[in-house]
C-alpha cells in the first residue's frame, strides 16, 4: 500500500527536516529531467512504536535525522523528498549505483544516536520512467518489511 503524500500543514509542522523535499503529489517529481532513473522508498520501521513509546515530539526529531541522513547520502543531481508519513522517496539518474546508494542511506540511518534509540529503514528500488513506476518501488519496500525489516530490496 502506498502512503500518501503528507498535507501542506504538516509538511510546515516539520519543516526542519532541512534540505528534504515534500512533495504535494507524486508528478511532481520532476521525471523527465533524465532518460533512466532508479526509484527508492525508504519507510522507518515501527515508527509508530516510537511516536507511541516516546511522543511526536521525538518522532519528529528522528524524521528530521533521517531526513539529514538521506540528504547526506545523496550526490549533487539526485532527487530527495519525504513521500508520506515516515517514508522517503529518493530518485537518482544511476540506476546502477540504486542499491549501493540504498546501502549508504540503511547503514547511516542504523548508526544514528537519536532520542529513541536505533532506528533502522526498509527500502525498495525500482526502475521508473514515468511516475506510476514508482509503486514497484512501494511493492519491494513491502516485501523488505515482510521479510524481516532493516533492508533493501531491488526489482
Amino acid at each position: 500500500m502506498q502512503t500518501p503524500p503528507i498535507p501542506a500543514n504538516e509538511a510546515e509542522r516539520l519543516a526542519a527536516l532541512r534540505g528534504v523535499a515534500v512533495l504535494d503529489t507524486p508528478a511532481e517529481a520532476d521525471f523527465d529531467r533524465f532518460t533512466r532513473l532508479a526509484a527508492k522508498l525508504f519507510d522507518v520501521d515501527h515508527f509508530k512504536k516510537v511516536n507511541d513509546t516516546f511522543g511526536h515530539d521525538v518522532g519528529d526529531v528522528v524524521l528530521q535525522q533521517v531526513a539529514d541522513a538521506l540528504r547526506s547520502s545523496a550526490r549533487t543531481g539526485d532527487f530527495v523528498a519525504r513521500w508520506g508519513g515516515e517514508e522517503f522517496l529518493a530518485v537518482v539518474a544511476d540506476p546502477a549505483g540504486a542499491q549501493r546508494f540504498a546501502e549508504r542511506v540503511r547503514l547511516a540511518v542504523s548508526a544514528l544516536e537519536t532520542p529513541a534509540g536505533r532506528v533502522t529503514i526498509s527500502g525498495g528500488i525500482s526502475p521508473v520512467q514515468r511516475p506510476g513506476d514508482v509503486k514497484r518501488a512501494d511493492e519491494r519496500l513491502y516485501e523488505a518489511k515482510r521479510q524481516g525489516r532493516n533492508r533493501v530490496l531491488g526489482a
